[in-house]
């Protein structure tokens, strides 16, 4: 004869004179809203994939360091588009998320430019190159020869590959009298074309 339930048991079963746990029926329509939410995600997942990548234009090789990216732009006979940015630059964000991050970019640039990535702060150089090609704000793009000789300039983040594209038409034509292929200004400011961050007072000077 079986005796009570053990405290905080559901339900046993008297089997070839030995007690065990009663088996507890499936939630097989749990189960199954679990497995349609799971196909849902990974849906919704590959759609976005689709349009957007992960990370900052994976599939092109970006430098973090100008004088790298200018040896490699001399050892290739490309230009360098460089992107100056900074932490907490909301602007710099939207381009490289909505514009350098997009399959459209990548075709423009590949095997036509050497590309780099460059944190005003992070060292004073970049910062000095920053202020050499006349920016007082980011995100700011140059296309430069690997000389460092600026082609073309350009502040804030609007109508960016319309701009690139005219850019790489001046370099590939080769017009040293145009005026968008002197040498980076001394001073002054850059040809702005959109909102942009400007840089905190206390980055190295």
């Amino acid at each position: 004869m079986a005796g009570p339930n053990p405290a905080g048991s559901t339900g046993w079963d008297e089997e070839g004179g030995s007690m065990r746990p009663a088996r507890r029926p499936r939630n097989w329509a749990g189960l199954l809203l679990v497995l349609l939410l799971g196909a849902g995600v990974a849906l919704l997942a590959l759609r976005w994939g689709a349009g957007r990548r992960a990370d900052f234009a994976p599939g092109l090789p970006w430098h973090t360091d100008a004088a790298a990216a200018e040896a490699e732009a001399r050892a290739r006979g490309l230009p360098v588009l460089m992107v100056f940015s900074q932490p907490g630059c909301g602007y710099c964000t939207v381009l490289k998320e909505d514009v350098l991050d997009e399959a459209a970019f990548e075709d423009l640039v590949r095997e036509r430019a050497v590309l780099a990535d460059l944190d005003i702060t992070s060292d004073p150089g970049t910062m000095e190159r920053f202020r050499r090609y006349g920016f007082r704000g980011t995100p700011a793009l140059v296309l430069a020869r690997p000389d460092a000789r600026a082609v073309a300039v350009k502040e804030g983040g609007r109508d960016v590959p319309a701009w690139l594209a005219d850019a790489l038409r001046t370099w590939q034509a080769g017009r040293p009298e145009s005026p968008a292929a002197v040498p980076p200004p001394a001073g002054g400011e850059a040809p702005s074309d959109g909102p942009t961050t400007r840089p905190e007072k206390n980055l190295p000077a």
